[in-house]
Parts: C-alpha cells; structure tokens; sequence
C-alpha cells in the first residue's frame, strides 16, 4: 500500500495528473481514494526528493496531529495530567504510531488525524460552543472524506448516538443543518466536478461500501470470524493496555461507587462519546 501510495504521488509529479490517481500512466483502478493525501505526499516529494523520508513524513506529522487532540479532549473534560497521560499511551500503541499509520506512508494517519480534530469541536460545539465550532467539525469531516472516501463516516453513527443519549441534539435546526451539510459538501462537490473523468467516482461507492460491507472475502481477512475480530485487533495493536482496559472496565461496571465513577454522561461526556 505504502509504495503504491508513492508511485501515485510520482505520477502526479511526473505526468501532472492532478486530478485524480494514476498508476503506470493509466488510471489507478485499485487505490479508489480521492487525492488529498497523495497531494501531500507528491509535495513532501517535491520539497524532500524522492525517499522514504518524505513518504513517512506525512503521515508522522498527522499522528502527531492527531495526538494534539487528543491531548485537547483530555485536558477539557479530565485535566491536564490526564490528557498527557493518555498521549503517553497511546505512543505506544502500535495502531497509532506502528506500521499502515504514523510510521506508514498510508491513509490512515491522515484520516485519523481529521477524524480526532473534527471530534473535539463536535464535543466542543455540543458542550455549550459556537457555531464556528460545528463549522470548523463539518470541514474536517470533509477532509477525511477528502482522505479515505466513505470511510469518513466511521464515527458519525457514535456521534448520533451519543447526540440521542445526550439530548444534545436538541440545540439543532433545520437551518443550521443545512449551512453544515453545505459547508461539508462544498470540497468534495469542488473535487468531484473537476474530477478526471477516468478516474470514477462511482468506485467510491461500489468498492469501499458496497464489496467492503457485502463481500466476506473482501480483500481476504486473516481473521475469519467477525464476532472475534475486535478482540483480535486489541490485542494486536494495544497489546497491555488491552488489558488494563479490560481490567479498569470490569472494575467500574461492578464496583462503580467504591472507585467513584459514574456512567452519566454529564459527568463524563467524553467517556459517553468514546
């Protein structure tokens, strides 16, 4: 994934092909993502040359982002010790900063990146914010779409639960809906019209949505059981703190008073919306 994401930042380099992806100077028809990140890699490339620096280099920076909000979050519902103690550990753990994230020239750092900033000015908005807040998390939401394609909409059914729960959901309008909806559509509506004709949006849809979720063969699966499957990814990218989690779950779910924890979401509204 890593090399390909590269040769398509070459292609642009090379044969100006700026609108969409190209592989071998043909339309790429296996990378169905929009270009954003292959912009940002074609222009690391055109400042640091052509080396694994500068194809590693995004991707370290939008981990490091997207820590930086983490850090945002933690501070304003749990204090600064805390905040800097959930960076600590997630610094060590290999789905953030190991190989196809931080330390890959790949989608997902990015997408994380955008995913992380636009949850704290959702949590920021619906806390007591201003619009502006909600604005600047729609145009995120845009950049990862503008990052990974559908793939964007990972955390939008957390969100919607969590605005149900809350009764957040109450401070919207029809109005303001639709400046969001507007606001969000507006880069991706900007890329699709001056898309490269060859380079079809449709694949968007028919392989990252349709096959991903229709397929159980899709892109073959190391792990063939899909109710085991989360279990195998926390213990293969957070290893300890996999447990810790366990640990610290099982403690507050059967013994909430004695460790002074509440489940309401008034008192941990982040911990509603993780």
């Amino acid at each position: 994934d890593e090399a390909r994401n590269g040769i398509n930042a070459v292609e642009m380099l090379e044969h100006g092909h700026w609108r969409g992806l190209w592989f071998a100077n043909e339309p790429d028809t296996w990378v169905n993502k929009p270009p954003l990140f292959t912009w940002i890699l074609a222009g690391s490339f055109s400042i640091l040359g052509y080396n694994t620096l500068a194809l590693r280099l995004p991707s370290a920076l939008a981990m490091l982002g997207a820590l930086f909000f983490v850090y945002l979050l933690g501070r304003r519902y749990y204090g600064e010790v805390f905040a800097i103690m959930a960076c600590l550990v997630l610094l060590s753990v290999k789905g953030l900063v190991g190989h196809h994230t931080g330390r890959t020239g790949d989608f997902d750092a990015l997408l994380i990146f955008f995913l992380m900033a636009n949850s704290y000015f959702f949590m920021r908005f619906f806390s007591g914010g201003k619009e502006w807040n909600l604005t600047l998390a729609s145009l995120l939401l845009a950049g990862a779409f503008m990052t990974k394609g559908p793939a964007m909409a990972v955390l939008l059914p957390g969100q919607a639960i969590f605005l149900a729960l809350t009764g957040a959901y109450k401070v919207l309008n029809w109005k303001l809906l639709v400046r969001q909806l507007l606001l969000f559509s507006i880069i991706p509506l900007i890329w699709l019209v001056f898309i490269n004709e060859d380079q079809a949006p449709g694949r968007l849809i028919s392989y990252d949505i349709l096959e991903r979720f229709s397929d159980t063969g899709f892109e073959t699966p190391q792990n063939p059981s899909q109710f085991s499957f989360f279990i195998v990814c926390m213990d293969a990218y957070f290893n300890l703190w996999n447990y810790v989690l366990y640990g610290l779950l099982a403690v507050v779910s059967f013994f909430p008073k004695k460790a002074g924890f509440s489940w309401n979401w008034k008192d941990n509204p982040l911990l509603v919306y993780s």
